[in-house]
């Protein structure tokens, strides 16, 4: 798909990946719809797009609100007669010990990182049936295909978009809509500040870390090439998530040798 005169929605459009995805969709013609909870953050990356040359409209969202995404769908609607493209990249993480972990933290991680998908993915997908053309690209995480200590319930989480969207995408065979599944390893994003990156687990940090801007330039590609798979960045982690899935008792072994999995009473003596 070209993104010239497309409608593309982002969420989580106010830093990090989303931010950057937006920068690199206007340089290519699209006229944006950005969403998140941060009106003020989502305003001074309207007038970079614009500065540019490009178009954008905010519509502040909070994804785990039905009747406020119904409300972007329709303004976006209004406003530019179509929606080409959703980018579902709203998410957070709160990493800890399964036994030391907080339930709420969990509900409200699944309330962003799968049901806001959720939401707005049904949100946009009759208008896109109904044209025979569209492009879902879901921003999963490595979390989603690997495991690793501390991240039990942020992966639960992934896993379960991975799963969703691999139904999706055979549901949607044939339709003219697309489903791409995004899933990029550790990102120097404001994402991480918030987990503390002295909760990541060693092994994680053997992984090459990754820009936001790479993960923007991954999503655009994937639209650019009507993508409908799923794509693991960057791609030296692919062995790792391979691994994972067909061994994971080596897959443990060798988390537990980088100097993961150990308790949080482990940690302390």
């Amino acid at each position: 798909m070209q993104l010239e005169g497309k409608a593309v929605i982002i969420t989580g459009a106010s830093s990090g990946i989303g931010e950057a995805t937006a920068l690199r969709c206007a340089e290519r013609g699209a006229r944006l719809a950005l969403a998140a909870r941060r009106a003020e953050q989502l305003e001074d990356l309207a007038q970079k797009v614009r500065a540019q040359g490009g178009e954008a409209m905010v519509v502040p969202t909070d994804i785990t609100k039905e009747e406020q995404i119904q409300q972007l769908v329709a303004t976006v609607l209004e406003r530019y007669k179509q929606v080409d493209v959703l980018v579902n990249n709203a998410g957070f993480g709160i990493y800890d010990y399964f036994t030391y972990a907080n339930f709420h933290d969990l509900e409200r991680m699944m309330q962003v990182n799968l049901y806001g998908v959720v939401r707005c993915t049904q949100a946009v997908l009759p208008y896109m049936l109904r044209h025979h053309s569209g492009q879902i690209i879901n921003v999963a995480s490595i979390a989603g295909r690997a495991f690793v200590d501390q991240q039990a319930f942020y992966s639960a989480t992934k896993y379960a978009l991975v799963g969703m969207s691999r139904v999706l995408q055979l549901e949607l065979s044939g339709s003219g809509v697309r489903c791409a599944l995004v899933c990029p390893g550790p990102v120097h994003t404001p994402f991480i500040d918030i987990v503390g990156e002295e909760k990541l687990s060693p092994a994680v940090k053997l992984i090459p870390w990754l820009k936001a801007e790479d993960v923007a330039h991954t999503i655009v590609r994937a639209i650019e090439r009507d993508s409908s798979g799923e794509i693991i960045i960057p791609s030296i982690s692919r062995p790792m998530v391979a691994l994972a899935s067909a061994f994971p008792t080596l897959a443990r072994f060798i988390v537990r040798a980088a100097g993961g999995g150990k308790s949080k009473k482990d940690k302390n003596h």
